[in-house]
Formats: structure tokens, sequence, C-alpha cells
């Protein structure tokens, strides 16, 4: 158990660090606006949505190898669960997709925000906050009938343990509604 916690902490703080530095502001980002840093489209600066996907790509490649050494399975149980996984991912993807639209109309409306668009903005966050309660319920289950409840709830705790350093990390940034 404690090498479980060390190794989900230790490569949680790598994520943290390595990936999402890019939540400060990057200043090669084009949010939809005017070229960024005085360069001109095409000239090193991206789309926000493309510097997006380029993190995401790399944060789900840091996040399955902390769930792999966290996991510590055998060879036959890794056959089980990876499928499983690669779909909760892609399943996941879904509400990140949701979130990651939420914080950028959230960005475009924090300085200015009316009750109208608070209340959207909050019942839209917890709706995506509880279908992914469902999602990661319904995987738990089937890592639990493919496998076995521990190793169910160890993924469920290693999974749930990174996305709530991620999470924590981006809500750190975001600037209070005004």
């Amino acid at each position: 158990m404690k090498r479980i916690s060390m190794v989900v902490l230790l490569g949680a703080w790598l994520v943290l660090c390595g990936g999402f530095a890019f939540a400060a502001g990057p200043e090669n980002v084009d949010q939809g606006g005017p070229a960024v840093g005085g360069q001109a489209p095409g000239e090193g600066n991206m789309s926000f949505d493309t510097y997006v996907e380029l993190m995401r790509t790399d944060l789900r490649a840091k996040k399955k190898a902390i769930v792999s050494k966290a996991m510590g399975l055998t060879a036959e149980q890794e056959k089980v669960f990876w499928p499983i996984y690669n779909d909760y991912e892609h399943d996941l993807g879904k509400f990140t997709d949701v979130g990651i639209a939420i914080v950028k109309e959230y960005s475009q409306n924090f300085q200015n925000m009316t009750d109208e668009k608070a209340r959207d903005l909050m019942n839209r966050t917890l709706d995506n906050q509880a279908g992914k309660v469902k999602l990661r319920k319904a995987y738990g289950r089937k890592i639990d009938k493919a496998l076995n409840a521990k190793i169910a709830a160890r993924f469920l705790q290693v999974d749930g343990t990174v996305n709530k350093m991620v999470e924590l990390q981006i809500d750190s940034k975001l600037p209070v509604i005004k």
C-alpha cells in the first residue's frame, strides 16, 4: 500500500509539474483573437484547442504510466485490464471535452458574469461532475466483474487521486468571479 501511495503521489506530481504549466497562460497560444506575442499565425503560435489537445495527449501518456506502476498487475491481469482502461479513458474524454468548454466559457465571462451565466456554468459543471461519478462507478463494476474488487478499488483510488490533482491545478489557476 505504501508503494502505491508513493507511486501515485510522485506520478501525479510529475504530471502536474510537467503537463499543466499551460494553465498559467502559454505565451504562444492564440485563443481565437489576434496573434499572441506579436507573432503572425503560423509563426510559432497555435490555437487554444490545438494546444489543449497536445497537452491532453501528453497527460494521457503520463497518466497511463502512473496507473501502470500503481496497479502492479500480472501479465494475465493486464490483458484484461488495459482494454477496459482504454474504453474508460475514451468515455472520460467526453466529460473532459465538456469541462474544457466550460472553463473556456468561464474565462470569457468571469469579469462580467451575470447571474444567468453563473447559474448556467454552475449547473453544467455539476452535471459534468455527476456524469464522471456515474462513469467511474460503471467502470469500477466492469473491472470488478472482469478481475476483482480489490483491483477495481485500486484503479478508482489511483485514477481519482490523479484526476483530483489535475483538477486542483487547473482550478487554482482560474480567477474568482468578479
